[in-house]
């Protein structure tokens, strides 16, 4: 598989070390087989397993998140790739689109008043003023620092 990799970070909003993936935007999948058969295989040890689950739990003192595909990419990892530039510069995707009112009393200000525009937009149907939102997303979240470094204590379960 290859797709847009989320390394682990500490997320402010939910206070949680989130641990990495390939985000579900856009992934590239050569073999839907293969890959089915390798998540078949690892639930022949494994019988709780299950890829695409989110979920959170208290590791060691410290709050951790597995979202969506975070399973499959701890399991499969060395099996996956990331997208170059080249690559991301061919799709856009807004965060939050299905738990952005859920966000909307943690975020900082400049993310909710970006995100407060880029779904009206989708909402209306303005898909021009949405080109490039990636970039415009990155770019908020850079102003506002580094997203802080997951500590060495506890490890993140899964972290590359």
């Amino acid at each position: 598989m290859a797709g847009r990799v989320f390394r682990s970070y500490v997320c402010e909003a939910t206070e949680t070390v989130t641990v990495p993936r390939l985000h579900t935007s856009f992934l590239w999948i050569p073999s839907g087989r293969r890959l089915w058969q390798a998540i078949l295989d690892i639930q022949r040890e494994h019988y709780d397993f299950n890829p695409f689950g989110t979920w959170s739990a208290k590791i060691a003192g410290q709050w951790h998140r597995y979202d969506t595909g975070c399973s499959l990419y701890a399991a499969l990892g060395d099996q996956m790739n990331s997208f170059e530039e080249k690559h991301l510069r061919r799709f856009d995707h807004i965060f939050c689109g299905s738990h952005f009112d859920w966000l909307e009393d943690v975020l900082d200000p400049s993310t909710l008043a970006m995100f407060k525009q880029a779904h009206a937009d989708a909402r209306d149907g303005n898909l021009d003023k949405l080109r490039g939102i990636r970039n415009v997303q990155d770019s908020v979240w850079r102003s506002l620092g580094p997203r802080r470094a997951v500590p060495a204590k506890p490890a993140a379960i899964g972290a590359r």
